[in-house]
């Protein structure tokens, strides 16, 4: 059996390529996180963050709730050791009304696992992102233009709405959408200055390559960003900001997994999610088992599992690689406007680059051809115009006819009423 390079106790697991015993090995991930306690603002002694967990069923669902149990232990941890200063923990749970059940049964066991009871909890269904159906318009695509015009679909629920888009790797890129717009403006409206999330190395090295893939490249630095802003209407600022870090960024998906086992935090899984990770985790058929259909995988899902493989084959240098690089990505200078439909920067609309370096329509003998313009675009294209950026051209494009969208707007005190009305539960009502 193999010994502990750090205190030559027997070993229990291999990680990168060394072997570690159970107390050195929690010690190396919790060290992995004081770089990112010592740039939280430590000063006041109460130090606010929020932690979003994303519980809606999607195939992120499981992923999400892994990497949150083991940044809550981090945290709860690290307050316990700090000096004159604790976290306040408010988890934000982003539900869907089918997916809320289990819960607040989570937040009564982690309370009573950890004695700690400075963490909140906020259950907010995603039927808020909608607000109401009359703010919702269909997005047409044509030939690299797009148009809106208002949506006679009406949604029921959050499954209804979401379930409406066609293609799966779209619903997913537009769910990350919808999560990355309400944690903004639910930060915003409660005034959290820090965002901490709980995606790991390899969560972010997915995001990375797959945003590359699909042309959405400019949001990288834009989403790795510590500095996170918010167009305000009603604010002599017309900026809210707020640090933004993700803790985990150095830990592996297989580092998580065993992190896990090895401080039993599989009893804080909903029984759904605690099925499926002993399916995944099953030791007898090897750690981190596939159990993805290729046929129906999405690509965030194909990637992800690549870079699994990567972990578990030794090669998990190439996944910090991945990480790394895209870290170093800024933001474009000059002068940036807002995506109306999914609210990233952007130095310019798609279509007017896609016109200048497409040709759609054949040249007459002895001309040249010349880039696309909109005399070339279908005349019965009806809407408003919209000028969007390439990814949601491409997003929007494949969502499906009955799909609606809400056009961003900078966002306001009032909206606090409309967030409230879809907070299913909180600490408040235990």
């Amino acid at each position: 059996m193999p010994t502990c390079q750090r205190c030559e106790e027997p070993a229990v697991l291999t990680s990168r390529k060394q072997p570690f015993c159970k107390d050195c090995f929690i010690k190396f991930i919790r060290g992995k996180q004081r770089k990112v306690v010592q740039s939280l603002n430590i000063k006041d002694k109460i130090v606010d963050v929020l932690v979003p967990i994303s519980f809606d069923l999607s195939n992120t669902s499981y992923v999400s709730f892994n990497n949150a149990i083991v940044l809550l232990d981090i945290l709860i941890n690290f307050s316990k050791s700090l000096y004159k200063s604790y976290f306040k923990i408010t988890m934000l749970f982003l539900v869907t009304a089918e997916s809320s059940a289990n819960i607040k049964s989570f937040y009564t066991t982690l309370k009573e696992r950890y004695q700690f009871t400075n963490i909140d909890i906020k259950i907010l269904d995603l039927m808020a992102f909608i607000r109401n159906n009359e703010s919702l318009y269909n997005i047409n695509v044509h030939n690299n233009r797009a148009t809106s015009f208002p949506s006679v679909h009406k949604f029921e629920s959050f499954e209804d709405y979401i379930s409406s888009i066609t293609n799966t790797s779209t619903r997913e890129d537009l769910l990350f959408n919808i999560h990355w717009t309400v944690i903004k403006i639910f930060a915003y409206l409660h005034n959290f200055p820090t965002v901490l999330y709980s995606n790991s190395m390899g969560n972010i090295a997915t995001k990375i390559l797959s945003n590359i893939v699909k042309g959405k490249g400019i949001e990288i630095s834009q989403i790795l960003e510590e500095s996170q802003t918010l167009e305000i209407a009603d604010d002599e600022k017309k900026q809210f900001s707020f640090q933004a870090f993700y803790p985990l960024k150095d830990v592996l998906n297989t580092e998580i997994f065993q992190y896990i086992k090895l401080l039993n935090l599989t009893d804080l899984l909903p029984s759904d999610l605690q099925r499926q990770y002993e399916i995944i985790n099953d030791e007898e058929t090897g750690s981190n088992n596939k159990i993805l259909n290729v046929k129906t995988a999405t690509l965030n899902q194909l990637i992800n599992e690549y870079f699994n493989d990567l972990e578990k084959n030794g090669y998990s240098t190439i996944v910090s690689t991945v990480v790394s690089t895209g870290s170093k990505l800024a933001i474009p200078k000059g002068e940036l406007k807002e995506c109306p439909l999914c609210g990233f920067k952007m130095p310019g609309g798609a279509s007017k680059w896609l016109d200048h370096i497409t040709v759609n329509s054949p040249c007459e003998d002895g001309e040249s051809p010349s880039p696309s313009s909109s005399e070339n675009h279908n005349p019965q294209l009806s809407g408003n115009p919209l000028d969007i950026c390439y990814g949601c051209l491409v997003s929007f494009d494949t969502a499906g006819e009955k799909f609606s969208w809400p056009i961003a707007e900078p966002v306001s005190m009032s909206e606090k009423e409309i967030l409230n009305e879809y907070i299913i539960s909180d600490d408040d009502d235990e």
